[in-house]
């Protein structure tokens, strides 16, 4: 196996050099402008189809452009551009479970390989630059839309002290909460919820939280996913638009989408067996146990200090557990006054 240092920054410069050869050979290269979480983020597509399926989840976050960026991610379909990447210096056996790549989790790069998607993801943290090559951005899923370059997002806020939730967060005037649990807990049907009560939403599966004093919680993704049945139980839902791929809809909260609020709470969602929905505290060892398990190996990808982060989250934040009820109205009115009480 090669040594790491050897054939980071090689292989790294050559993705580079891929990418310029694949802008060059677009007609126009959409470039856009982000501010996340107080940092300016610039994103680079080339390949317009591959530019429909990344920006729009990430338009709420738009801003003019910068004198100079704190980071930057370059993407490019090798469909529209006819640019492959470089073939990387591994062997079949270093191409491990959950697309992790063998010697690429530091040294400050990060190479993932999704041979489903036939997705490449590089990520540089010295050059402060991340690089995306997909080899059809028709072949994509549909959760790519709502979620676009999580995993380099992931790294990137994990490297720069910031805790990357896999939670659905909503807000009212005195801030917000984090609504946390693995897929099936009903966290997200519980944001929608709100939504459609007025409250805004900060994230339907993720959000950044930067730990300061108070911690606050910043929106990453601005497109939520929205299940037949809670079209069915929430009709509002229909007053937002809607977009639908591969029978996977998500709507676009428009004026509700907020860009961050102090984090007053994180509440574990579980489907309780009565009607009424309910607050119960718990441990901060549980509620560790409990974003470890959803934020950190489901969300996956994270540094390594990701753990220590995460541990000081619950150290700073009230943690409770959300049992939820089947009233509507009455999961709505228990977020409320958890944020009324804090």
């Amino acid at each position: 196996m090669p040594v790491v240092n050897d054939i980071g920054a090689p292989f790294a410069a050559d993705v580079k050099r891929a990418f310029d050869d694949a802008a060059a050979s677009v007609d126009e290269l959409t470039d856009v402008w982000l501010d996340l979480a107080g940092t300016t983020i610039q994103l680079r597509v080339a390949g317009p189809k591959l530019a429909q399926r990344l920006v729009p989840a990430l338009a709420h976050l738009r801003v003019a452009p910068r004198e100079r960026a704190d980071f930057s991610i370059s993407c490019w379909d090798r469909a529209q551009t006819g640019v492959a990447p470089p073939p990387p210096p591994l062997e079949q056996e270093d191409f491990l479970a959950r697309n992790r790549v063998r010697g690429f989790v530091h040294h400050g790069y990060r190479i993932t390989y999704d041979s489903w998607m036939r997705m490449l993801s590089v990520y540089n943290r010295d050059e402060r630059e991340a690089f995306v090559h997909v080899a059809d951005a028709d072949l994509l899923p549909p959760w790519v839309d709502r979620a676009p370059m999580r995993e380099i997002l992931t790294w990137w806020a994990s490297d720069h002290e910031l805790v990357v939730l896999h939670a659905s967060s909503v807000a009212a005037e005195t801030g917000a909460v984090a609504i946390c649990g693995a897929s099936g807990s009903g966290k997200s049907t519980t944001a929608l919820a709100c939504l459609t009560s007025g409250m805004g939403l900060l994230g339907d599966d993720a959000c950044i939280v930067r730990l300061d004093s108070p911690a606050v919680a910043h929106a990453v993704f601005g497109f939520a996913k929205v299940e037949p049945e809670a079209l069915l139980r929430l009709p509002a839902l229909a007053k937002f638009p809607q977009r639908t791929r591969d029978q996977q809809t998500v709507i676009e909260p428009g004026e509700a989408m907020m860009r961050a609020a102090p984090l007053r709470a994180l509440m574990l969602s579980h489907v309780g067996s009565g009607r009424a929905s309910e607050l119960r505290d718990i441990s901060r060892t549980d509620a560790l146990r409990a974003l470890v398990a959803g934020s950190l190996l489901e969300g996956g990808g994270a540094s390594g200090n990701a753990l220590t982060l995460m541990r000081r989250l619950v150290e700073q934040v009230p943690c409770q557990r959300l049992e939820l009820g089947f009233d509507m109205d009455g999961v709505v009115s228990t977020v409320r006054s958890a944020l009324e009480r804090a």
